[in-house]
């Protein structure tokens, strides 16, 4: 899976569990018990599945190094200062790893 994909995958399966969180904390009614249970092992369920994502495909195609912190947003790599979609080596000056 290229890295593009899997950062963008983990972000999907990281909104999803907000989402779900957040419609469990609404739903305060007894009628709505088992839906709620079954909302947190489901946000629970992206979670992982977002953490498995980032741990074996967020890494650079370059150097192998994960990257973790803020692998949604990383446009270089911040060990081999490479692009990570072109893989053109960038100066240390201009080697801003966020995008803006």
């Amino acid at each position: 899976m290229k890295f593009s994909t899997a950062s963008n995958f983990a972000k999907t399966l990281i909104i999803c569990s907000m989402v779900m969180c957040i419609l469990g904390l609404f739903l305060t009614d007894e009628s709505y018990l088992m839906f709620r249970e079954g909302l947190t092992i489901g946000a629970f369920l992206c979670l992982l599945i977002a953490l498995f994502v980032i741990l074996t495909y967020c890494k650079c195609p370059y150097c192998g190094k994960r990257i973790f912190f803020g692998a949604t947003k990383v446009v270089y790599c911040p060990n081999c200062r490479r692009n990570l979609e072109t893989g053109k080596k960038v100066s240390k000056r201009k080697s801003k790893t966020m995008k803006k």
